[in-house]
């Protein structure tokens, strides 16, 4: 089985992308509103 994605509702949507993308090294692939898609 493999993790296709997961929703994560939180206060500061850019700090928490920019934290996944810092310390996870996801890769931004789009932004929608406060909607942040990291691959």
């Amino acid at each position: 089985m493999k993790l296709r994605s997961i929703e994560i509702a939180l206060p500061d949507p850019a700090g928490a992308a920019a934290w996944m993308v810092d310390v996870w090294g996801l890769y931004p692939a789009e932004v929608r509103g406060q909607t942040h898609y990291l691959r």
